[in-house]
């Protein structure tokens, strides 16, 4: 048996990122069109059913915009190790 693979192309998040950073965010499956968002989770997912998506792709925009490391950006990494035990 065989898998089978899919090509991805890459998504241009640009203007995503500058009008909800720091926010969650519901998307359609292209995964571009907003169709929701707020400071909670629960706040996107409610402004989404409220346009009728109750099956949206939800994530957070992160407040900044940095290199990532095994899906930690680098700033976030930085921030762990300078913590005091």
């Amino acid at each position: 048996m065989f898998a089978k693979i899919v090509a991805m192309s890459a998504i241009n998040w640009t203007q995503l990122y500058k009008r909800y950073k720091g926010l969650w965010v519901a998307l359609l499956k292209d995964e571009v069109t907003v169709v929701g968002h707020g400071k909670t989770l629960q706040a996107a997912q409610k402004m989404a059913l409220k346009k009728g998506y109750d099956h949206p792709i939800f994530t957070r925009v992160p407040p900044n915009f940095g290199p990532m490391i095994g899906g930690i950006m680098l700033g976030d990494l930085l921030s762990l190790n300078s913590v005091k035990k």
